[in-house]
């Protein structure tokens, strides 16, 4: 934080600065009707509240206003150029040390928001930063032999204090103003404000102004202030407590120095420090019980708003909530999970959650809660039937907030996927039929065309080659066919795998006999780097060889003739790592016009396969350059 003190000065903060220095004369001329012990000590010093109020709201700019403003008032109080010098430098000193580290340590202008923040103001403000102008100020004054150095301690207590309590009084009054400048309280509110003022004015009269005839002058009751402070403490906000506090110590202060209250009977040695340290303990003590119940307001009030959002989006929400103990039993429900439990949220509360389930997916269900409970935060999901008429399907999300003090539980959250799943099944078997009805027209034409090509009759090269043509992408269109017969099965859940110990190196070496013809025809060379050749893995073989058979086509679609097809076969984490290449490749755009026309729907396919039997797919043929990496 960079503290700016000396660059040059603008002719408005010129204004600023000797304005302030008036005020400061001002409130230091009120301030030393106070004055007893010495006419340079108060017991109360508002200017210090006044210049450390300043600084936290307009910056160290205004320094030489307080500079000025001490300067004078001591002047005209003492008429002693030197002395009024070195006190105004304690002065400001002061004022500069504790705004500035309010501003830095305890959030500026927001200090009296947070109990912590308060705290720094009044250890910085009420005890470090007088203590430099109370060491400065007597030093002065018994130098200048205002003052003998038998005063010394005396005044030295009584300045602290006096600037203590202007700190602790009258900034709060100024900073609190200075940011809530409007008065909005209801009449109703302003009334027992006003009554509570009535209030302390006649207990301050009763302990400190004499105005019961029967009370002893010195009669000790000043206990009597607390209560209506304490009233506008817990009824209000900081600022009209800071008001009342203000208006309390003055008027204490006003009635002890004319001869009443408790102290009034001892020496001014001795009572001026009482009353300072009485009003400056009981101003700070209701002040900072105001702040806390400001605060801890404030608090509840966002909690309350936070609670009615969360409540709101709860009510509102189609998925069900339910909250459920280690045991398993409910401890809420939402509104919603009525419609999807068919029983209203209070008749579900101390039921067991898992007795809504289908038997076949308890079991499974409480072993992974078992699972959960060891980790905190942590969440799994999981889809099950919920009994209805017939069973219903729904997604359920456990998240484990065992470790959260206020809940102390499981959340569940459960998603109705019923038409969802009618929905997939119904795509599956409009998938199924689509597929057996396309894969009777394509056996048809490949019977045919490979008759007509393996007859006797000899056709012409170029209907050859036609006809040729047509019989492979009749092939490549059986192929796929076959492959989104399979994907609709995976969404009936009718795809039936048979799992088995599998050599990767033997599968492969099969599923390049499926695409022989496309070797031999643009005359690829072979490559085979096996680091890892008796990887095994528990698959099924049909369509690990599909896969595989499917994505070297596809590479293969981009080499260039008398290129070379780059197998990689190794170890990866117990799996293995198959990485499928060629080289020289083709060009970038025949490369991307072939990805684009002609293999998205295959490459879906294959990929939904894959991922269905655990076969994973690194790397993409685009990003690759046409090539590919499987784990298996």
């Amino acid at each position: 934080m960079q503290v700016d003190l000396i660059s040059k000065i603008t002719p408005k903060e010129i204004g600023y600065n000797l304005f302030l220095a008036l005020i400061y004369i001002l409130v230091g001329k009120f301030g030393l009707s106070f004055a007893s012990v010495n006419p340079s000590t108060s017991a109360v010093w508002p200017p210090t509240g006044l210049a450390i109020a300043v600084i936290i709201l307009f910056g160290c700019r205004l320094w030489p206003g307080v500079l000025i403003g001490a300067f004078f008032t001591n002047l005209l109080t003492t008429g002693f150029i030197g002395s009024s010098l070195f006190i105004a430098l304690g002065n400001t000193l002061e004022a500069l040390l504790g705004g500035f580290l309010i501003n830095r340590y305890a959030s500026g202008k927001n200090v009296f928001d947070r109990v912590e923040s308060a705290t720094i103001f009044m250890i910085v403000a009420g005890l470090i930063a007088p203590a430099i102008s109370a060491t400065v100020g007597a030093l002065t004054l018994i130098m200048v032999h205002l003052a003998n150095w038998s005063e010394f301690g005396l005044i030295w207590l009584n300045w602290w204090l006096g600037d203590m309590g202007g700190a602790v009084l009258l900034a709060p009054l100024i900073i609190l103003w200075f940011e809530q400048p409007k008065f909005s309280l209801t009449r109703r509110r302003f009334f027992e404000l006003f009554c509570a003022l009535l209030f302390i004015i006649v207990a301050t009269q009763i302990a400190f102004g004499g105005a019961v005839p029967f009370i002893p002058t010195n009669y000790p009751i000043t206990f009597i202030i607390i209560p209506p402070l304490l009233w506008v403490a817990t009824r209000f906000r900081r600022r009209e407590t800071a008001t009342m506090i203000f208006i309390t110590v003055i008027l204490c202060i006003n009635g002890s120095l004319r001869g009443h209250g408790v102290f009034a009977g001892l020496s001014p040695d001795q009572s001026l420090p009482l009353l300072q340290s009485f009003l400056v303990v009981s101003a700070i003590s209701v002040f900072m019980l105001s702040i806390t119940l400001t605060e801890r307001g404030e608090a509840n009030n966002k909690l309350f708003l936070k609670e009615k959002y969360f409540s709101a989006l709860i009510e509102k929400n189609q998925d069900a909530i339910t909250v459920i103990d280690e045991d398993s039993t409910v401890l809420y429900a939402s509104p919603s999970a009525e419609a999807l439990f068919s029983s209203s949220p209070r008749r579900l509360l101390g039921s067991l959650n898992f007795d809504f389930f289908h038997p076949d997916d308890q079991l499974t269900l409480i072993n992974e809660l078992a699972n959960l409970r060891q980790k905190p935060g942590e969440s799994f999901e999981k889809e099950a039937r919920i009994k209805d008429n017939p069973w219903r399907y729904v997604e359920a999300v456990f998240t484990n907030f065992l470790h959260e003090p206020s809940i102390s539980a499981f959340v569940v959250n459960y998603r109705d996927v019923t038409e969802q799943k009618k929905l997939d099944l119904k795509k599956g078997e409009f998938g199924a039929f689509i597929s057996q009805e396309l894969r009777r027209p394509l056996s048809a034409i490949e019977r045919y065309s490979s008759s007509i090509l393996t007859g006797k009759k000899q056709l012409p090269t170029l209907e050859h080659g036609y006809l040729k043509q047509i019989n492979t992408e009749n092939q490549n269109m059986i192929k796929l066919v076959e492959n989104l017969m399979k994907m609709s099965r995976i969404g009936l859940g009718t795809l039936e795998t048979h799992l088995q110990d599998l050599s990767v190196k033997s599968a492969l070496e099969e599923a390049l006999k499926n695409v022989n013809q496309l070797i031999t025809g643009k005359r690829v060379k072979i490559e085979r780097i096996y680091k890892n050749p008796d990887l095994m893995t528990n698959n099924d073989r049909g369509l690990v060889i599909s896969i595989i058979s499917t994505f070297l086509a596809l590479v293969l679609n981009r080499v260039r003739a008398r290129g070379t097809l780059s197998l990689k076969l190794m170890k990866q984490k117990e799996r293995a790592l198959l990485k499928i290449s060629v080289r020289p490749k083709l060009p970038k755009k025949i490369n991307k016009l072939i990805s684009q026309n002609h293999e998205e729907a295959e490459l879906f396919v294959v990929k939904a396969l894959a991922a269905y039997i655990g076969v994973t797919v690194m790397d993409e043929l685009e990003k690759a350059g046409g090539g590919v990496t499987l784990v298996i």
